[in-house]
Order: structure tokens, then C-alpha cells, then sequence
């Protein structure tokens, strides 16, 4: 059963993983080490089960998520992305989906590459307690995916959209009707994320 989450309660942000080696596996436009902290505090106070990910790139948000449900001591990732080395990226060194990932890691995260909108249609209604949506941030794609996203949601469950900082992610909000029930979490941490609660 998921613990019902205050925000405006926790007054401490913690990953598990140490900055420095946060510090060298991460890659431009991947997860800030405050988002990281927020991500891994919220689950360790909500206790989801099930965690949908939109979004993969790297793979950072997943493994610093996957640490803090082994904390936990359960829970699963399915990390859904649209793109694999080569369809983004070209040239020798370019980012792999997933690449930061250990053995141990996927234990615990499975990888689907599919659009966002059409893996969210597939899903049947309430079934992951935690969606983190991270993918391109376009705000016609954002009011499209809110809806199916609070669908996909069991009740009490939560909704995290990365980069609030971004006018296009605002705009989604907006679009999808939700900017009245949106928490922007970043008036209490240095997170750039906004919450959204099923009730």
C-alpha cells in the first residue's frame, strides 16, 4: 500500500549513490543530482511497487530510482524509450539506451522501446503506483500523455515530469488541463520536477 506523500514534510533529500560517481556517469541533458535526491526521497517515502519511466537516454534516472526501491527492499522499473544507439546519436562514443545499467540493475529494470503515447494506449487502467515522464518535453506530446498517464495511475499513485524549468513542459500542463492540480517540487528542493497526485 503506498504511503500517502507531503512534500512540504521532508526536509532532507538523499540518493544513495554518491555524487562523485553520479558525477561520472552522467551525461549532458541526463538527471541533475538534485533531481536525483528528490526522485530517491519520494520513493523512499511513497514506497511504490511498480515504476513506469518515460524516457530512458542513458539509463541514469532508472539506476538512481532502482537503488532507492532496493532500499526499499522491493519494487520494479519498465523504462520505455523510442530511440537505441544510432537513431539519435551518430559517431563513435555515442550514448547507448540504457548503457549505464549493471547485470544487477536489470534485475530489478526492464527496457521496452516503443513511443510513449502508444506504450501508454497499451497499458491497462492503474498499474504502476509512480511514472517519472522524461522524454522530449513537447507540449502538444505532454497533452496527450497527461491523461493516459493518470489513467495508468493506481490511486494515491503520483506523476513526476522532469525539467519544469522548461516553458514547453509548463505549456503541456496547461494544455492537458492539469496546472491546478500540479505541485511544482521545485519550491522545496533545487529539483526541476512537478508532481501530479491521483487521488
Amino acid at each position: 500500500m503506498l504511503v500517502k506523500l507531503d512534500v512540504t514534510k521532508i526536509n532532507k533529500f538523499e540518493c544513495p549513490m554518491p555524487i562523485e560517481i553520479f558525477r561520472k556517469l552522467y551525461r549532458q541533458r541526463a538527471l541533475q543530482y538534485e533531481d536525483a535526491q528528490l526522485l530517491c526521497t519520494i520513493i523512499k517515502k511513497l514506497r511504490p511497487l511498480d515504476i513506469l519511466e518515460l524516457g530512458t537516454f542513458i539509463g541514469l534516472s532508472a539506476k538512481v530510482m532502482n537503488m532507492a526501491l532496493r532500499e526499499n527492499g522491493y519494487g520494479n522499473i519498465i523504462s520505455v524509450d523510442l530511440w537505441s544507439q544510432g537513431e539519435m546519436f551518430a559517431g563513435p562514443g555515442s550514448p547507448k539506451m540504457g548503457q549505464v545499467f549493471t547485470p544487477e540493475d536489470l534485475k530489478n529494470i526492464s527496457l521496452v522501446t516503443s513511443d510513449e503515447i502508444e506504450y501508454l494506449e497499451s497499458l491497462p487502467a492503474q498499474c504502476f503506483d509512480m511514472i517519472f515522464e522524461d522524454t522530449n518535453h513537447a507540449a502538444r506530446m505532454l497533452m496527450k500523455a497527461v491523461p493516459l498517464i493518470e489513467r495508468a495511475l493506481r490511486p494515491g499513485g503520483i506523476a513526476l515530469f522532469h525539467n519544469s524549468d522548461w516553458e514547453s513542459v509548463r505549456m503541456g500542463m496547461d494544455l492537458a488541463d492539469v496546472s491546478d492540480r500540479i505541485i511544482d517540487l521545485s519550491k522545496y528542493s533545487n529539483a526541476k520536477i512537478l508532481m501530479l497526485r491521483k487521488e
